[in-house]
């Protein structure tokens, strides 16, 4: 998804790696082909997040948490930049206020690979153990009803423990320093850095 911020256009960052993936193809990419791989995959995502609201309404129910699982939401809807897709619930909250936080992840792929942001890794870090990060794997939009999620508790710690996993930075933020911004950076400043 593109976002405009004054007249300046940016990829949403969870768009940002098929975005890097899309450019580093030798054969290059046209800013139709990216557009609808962009709208493909903001499909995808919005397709797996309601089949995980769907997923999460019928565990809740299974616990017979009836109230719980009809409160179940896709939050992505409201808050694009919650760090997470889905408010949920662990079991039984007679007060009904959320205890569980679902990243969404999907491929139409079977092979675990995800991007997490830098934003969802904060948020994760944040929450702790109830933060979540489902993985549906192989999804397609008709199979709603049938996914099994790879479910991952608090990422933040968990993640570089599984040793089926490798995770790995694929983009790098460059910002200056604060400390710095009363004087801001001019060319000269790096100057002696360049070829």
């Amino acid at each position: 998804m593109l976002l405009e911020t004054d007249g300046v256009l940016t990829v949403a960052p969870e768009y940002v790696a098929s975005v890097v993936q899309l450019l580093a193809d030798r054969h290059g990419t046209t800013e139709e082909h990216l557009r609808k791989t962009l709208q493909a995959n903001r499909k995808l995502s919005a397709q797996a997040e309601e089949a995980v609201v769907e997923y999460e309404r019928n565990r809740l129910r299974a616990l017979n948490r009836v109230a719980e699982a009809s409160l179940v939401r896709r939050i992505a809807q409201l808050d694009v930049a919650a760090g997470y897709d889905v408010e949920s619930f662990d079991g039984d909250k007679p007060l009904f206020d959320y205890d569980r936080f679902i990243e969404v992840k999907a491929s139409q792929g079977t092979e675990l690979r995800f991007f997490w942001t830098a934003n969802e890794r904060r948020v994760a870090e944040k929450l702790g153990n109830r933060y979540w990060i489902y993985f549906v794997g192989n999804f397609r939009n008709n199979a709603d009803d049938r996914i099994a999620p790879i479910m991952i508790q608090d990422p933040a710690t968990r993640l570089w423990k599984i040793s089926q996993l490798r995770v790995e930075v694929s983009t790098h933020l460059v910002t200056q320093s604060k400390d710095l911004i009363l004087n801001p950076i001019t060319q000269q400043d790096i100057k002696g850095f360049l070829l």
